[in-house]
């Protein structure tokens, strides 16, 4: 009997262990969110039930991290919420209540005991700092059974830890059908309101110590007090369904039926999308791409759009932005936004370049990679075919133009045109190209020179605007290409071929070849505009197959490389440097499939691997970032997932290359 109990108590650990892995997102299209685990318990300090933007993605507050709940019977309390409190206790751990999860078209829990059965959803409505918890009481302990919910508070930017604080003060003012909440730390207000009746027993307290896991495991400080100014009180007999609203705006409670169902519809409707695309049992996989690729698209005002790079904690990148928006945008409705988030970024061109991290203005934004500019023309050429005329380009051309002479021209910080027509950039300290962790000030991935795909996307770039310079009579943008596209093809074959291995260097300086086998190179197997020799090609991506290709993605170095770190773990400088030496990227897979199939005689062959590769992202949206697709992974077995749950390249690419290649 005792070996049957601990097997037991084993089984319900691990079942506990695995849920608290997974983790849901809601998003509302302006940079909010509302995400925890399957059990709501939090195990990061991202986590909580409202999270907003208030329209800066750079100082995103949460507001309240989430609910204490209790049923009151007969004399009794009975908790029906999870917490985890240090040293390391879970707090209830009640034998006979079972909790179940679903995630369709919003998070759904479902509570169940002898006494107790509840289902309780939640979803985050469109375009509002709104979210919405609707409790259903299909079985109470009691007919007497009262509902109390005890707020508990942050207040605070959403990338620290609040502790008690007695000059933390909140206050509390009434609002129709519930409470405005406001603090001195936060430009935003709270309002809690019920669309039922109840009650409010004010009695303020800090709750200590809870402790965030994910936190530990990343090396951060991770025990967290939380602030619970008042409980309320629901009676469940006169109302065994009801709805809770947490917002920062007070609303007309009455309206909550009308918002919570207005929103389901269009969920429902949405989910419908990609199937009428794609006629196969891939419309599932579609579908679900879909609907993530809407959680990076956010609206910042009335007509701007912005891209946030990853959830929980990027914000908008101009490298992320414009590798992500062809995936996230191409076979939509939705250009507009591409014109919108093109137009912005060229409206902050300094000196040639685009910001990498981007605030409102060239002042307060951030020019610290050389690449940013070549991936927008990278983006841009992916998009031109899309639109049925090309006038909206004669708006921007004048923009286009300076950034490539800036270029050409030996204008742009970072970079150097050479007479090869090959551009040099970075320095051994840092690389300033994608691969550009750091660890105590100098770069875990030393990348400079000649970088493969720097180059790649500038001979791209130099074809892209001779197209366009042909198109709009522009001798001088033609004279510039034209020369460079004599020298750039031949050069860039000559520099980073290496024969004896059957790949392409990653980088070259003063003439000598940086061999570590990294997945950039697939940038130069994917270009259209450049024919490398067949034998040259099918070398390159046969090598790479073997030893960068994985079921979720591409290693980032070679397994046999004696700096190859086959696990993402440890304190941010441990983290930084596994980063890009081993890590795996999903969204290099585009990369990999454009060159897959450009090179492959028989088409049916890599279409198949292809289809396969993608499809294995089915099953991890179901785990980690639910419904999305992580960051980064594991460089060996089992893959675990890292970094942000949800990333827009990672969803974009595998989405581009879903559409292209799997019809």
């Amino acid at each position: 009997m005792k070996d049957v109990q601990e097997h037991s108590s084993i089984d319900k650990l691990s079942s506990l262990k695995k849920k608290l892995a997974n983790e849901w997102l809601e998003t509302n299209g302006l940079g909010s969110y509302s995400s925890s685990t399957e059990l709501l318990c939090h195990t990061r300090k991202y986590h909580g039930l409202l999270i907003s933007s208030s329209k800066k993605l750079t100082e995103r507050t949460l507001l309240i991290s989430k609910f204490d709940e209790n049923i009151i019977y007969d004399g009794k309390v009975r908790n029906i919420s999870l917490h985890y409190y240090q040293p390391g206790i879970y707090v209830p751990l009640e034998q006979e209540t079972q909790i179940d999860f679903s995630l369709n078209l919003n998070p759904s829990w479902y509570l169940k005991a002898s006494d107790l059965y509840l289902k309780k959803d939640l979803m985050m409505i469109n375009s509002k700092d709104l979210v919405i918890l609707k409790y259903d009481f299909l079985r109470s302990p009691a007919k007497n059974s009262i509902l109390e919910l005890k707020p508990l508070l942050a207040f605070r930017n959403f990338h620290k830890i609040l502790k008690e604080n007695s000059n933390q003060k909140f206050k509390l003012e009434h609002c129709s059908s519930g409470i405005r909440i406001s603090s001195e730390s936060s430009e935003q207000s709270l309002y809690i309101q019920f669309n039922c009746e109840f009650e409010i027993q004010e009695d303020a307290y800090w709750y200590k110590n809870f402790l965030l896991q994910e936190e530990v495991k990343r090396g951060y400080e991770a025990v967290e007090d939380l602030f619970c100014p008042l409980s309320f009180k629901v009676s469940l007999e006169k109302n065994p369904d009801f709805k809770v609203s947490l917002s920062t705006e007070e609303l007309i409670p009455a309206e909550l039926n009308d918002i919570w169902y207005q929103e389901k519809k269009l969920r429902k409707k949405s989910n419908l999308g990609l199937s009428k695309i794609i006629k196969s049992d891939s419309s599932i996989l579609l579908n679900r791409l879909n609907n993530a690729r809407k959680d990076f698209l956010v609206k910042i005002d009335s007509e701007n759009y912005s891209v946030i790079a990853g959830y929980h904690w990027f914000n908008s990148w101009g490298r992320d932005t414009f590798i992500a928006l062809p995936g996230l945008l191409l076979k939509t409705k939705e250009k507009k936004i591409y014109v919108n988030i093109l137009k912005n970024y060229l409206s902050l061109q300094k000196n040639g370049l685009l910001p990498n991290m981007t605030g409102s203005s060239i002042e307060d934004s951030a020019y610290n990679c050389i690449d940013a500019s070549l991936w927008m023309f990278w983006s841009l050429e992916k998009f031109v075919n899309e639109f049925k005329n090309r006038e909206w380009l004669k708006d921007i051309w004048g923009s286009l133009k300076d950034i490539y002479k800036a270029y050409a021209d030996n204008k742009a910080p970072g970079i150097y045109c050479d007479a090869n027509g090959l551009l040099s950039s970075g320095n051994p300290e840092d690389t300033m190209s994608w691969m550009d962790a750091m660890v105590d000030g100098k770069a875990a991935s030393p990348r400079y020179g000649y970088l493969v795909e720097i180059n790649a996307l500038w001979l791209n770039t130099n074809n892209l605007m001779f197209e366009l310079a042909k198109e709009f009579n522009d001798t001088e943008i033609q004279e510039k290409t034209s020369k460079l596209l004599k020298q750039l093809p031949e050069n860039i074959l000559k520099t980073f071929w290496n024969q004896d291995l059957g790949y392409f260097a990653d980088f070259v300086v003063d003439g000598k070849q940086d061999t570590k086998l990294r997945p950039n190179q697939l940038f130069l197997l994917a270009l259209d505009c450049l024919e490398i020799p067949s034998e040259y090609a099918e070398s390159a991506i046969k090598v790479i197959s073997e030893k960068l290709l994985t079921s979720c993605g591409m290693r980032t170095l070679s397994p046999d490389d004696l700096e190859f770190i086959s696990k993402y773990q440890g304190d941010s400088k441990q983290r930084d440097k596994a980063y890009h030496n081993g890590t795996i990227w999903p969204w290099l897979l585009g990369a990999y499939c454009d060159a897959l199939m450009k090179y492959s005689h028989d088409k049916k062959a890599p279409k198949k691997l292809i289809k396969k590769l993608l499809l294995n992202f089915n099953s991890h949206m179901d785990e980690t970032g639910l419904n999305s697709i992580s960051e980064i992974f594991d460089a060996t077995e089992p893959f675990v997932a890292h970094g942000c749950i949800a990333q827009a390249w990672s969803v974009s690419e595998v989405r581009r290359a879903f559409i292209q290649y799997c019809k």
